[in-house]
């Protein structure tokens, strides 16, 4: 009577046990929560957690070795435990990288082109305005030095157009100029007389003086012989964009916008 008593209740622990497993396929039944089944854990069916009774986990009949599908763990499931398509389909979704088709690439190219024509003729105004700016600069500070050097040694200071280190016949200063002291003044650089400034040539602007005034010299009480001496500055931009020095008797040096006649003495040159 007991042994049957043992077989039925062996039977119905068996039926039991494939009935769990079968609701454990069915609904996915993963643990979350830390430790086994009979520490008070969780289960998840499907989206919604539920609390598991440790009195009925404890009573409830254990299905055989192997059929029961449960995981306990603390952590969801790494990428590492899925299969490895699986795996390979996540890197693929969230790696991708897209490039540029035919169609983007040419569309990229022509705005750059665009943009690079409208821009240029800009940038090559500013380098001509530099280039203006930067020979009235250096002729100024080479003026302003000749009239201080004038003052202190009391003596005729001469800054004319200069290929070298002798003074040349000609209205125009853009093949470079010197400062020397006119010792004996005959507003020509002599053997022995100091050349005080040296500048060379500029290649990028057009400097011309008023006809009749070749030279411009410095009296020993820093004022300029004759009248008022014009000094033109023409770049590429042309005449509209031409400067003047104006140098009068007081030997002081202005800048100014070029007359028509002056801008056109210039840039011809």
């Amino acid at each position: 009577m007991r042994e049957a008593g043992l077989e039925a209740f062996n039977q119905a622990r068996d039926r039991a046990g494939l009935v769990a497993g079968r609701l454990v396929r069915r609904y996915q039944l993963e643990l979350v929560g830390h430790g086994d089944l009979r520490a008070g854990g969780q289960y998840r069916w499907g989206s919604r957690p539920a609390a598991i009774n440790p009195v009925l986990i404890r009573n409830f009949p254990t299905p055989p070795r192997g059929t029961c599908r449960c995981r306990a763990s603390s952590t969801p499931p790494s990428l590492s435990s899925l299969p490895e398509r699986t795996a390979a389909m996540h890197f693929a979704n969230r790696h991708h990288q897209r490039g540029f088709n035919l169609l983007e690439l040419v569309t990229v190219l022509s705005i750059t082109a665009i943009a690079l024509c409208t821009a240029l003729p800009w940038f090559g105004g500013v380098l001509a305005g530099q280039q203006q700016r930067t020979a009235i600069g250096e002729l100024t500070s080479a003026l302003a030095s000749a009239r201080m050097v004038a003052v202190e040694r009391r003596r005729s200071i001469v800054a004319c157009p200069s290929h070298g280190e002798e003074c040349e016949a000609t209205s125009f200063w853009h093949d470079g100029w010197i400062v020397f002291e006119d010792t004996n003044r005959n507003a020509q650089r002599d053997t022995g007389e100091p050349v005080l400034h040296v500048n060379a040539a500029q290649s990028a602007v057009r400097i011309a003086t008023n006809p009749g005034r070749q030279q411009i010299r410095y009296r020993f009480d820093g004022s300029s012989d004759g009248s008022n001496a014009t000094i033109t500055f023409c770049d590429r931009r042309g005449a509209s964009k031409a400067r003047t020095l104006v140098i009068n008797n007081a030997g002081r040096v202005r800048s100014t916008d070029a007359t028509d006649d002056q801008a056109a003495s210039a840039c011809e040159a």
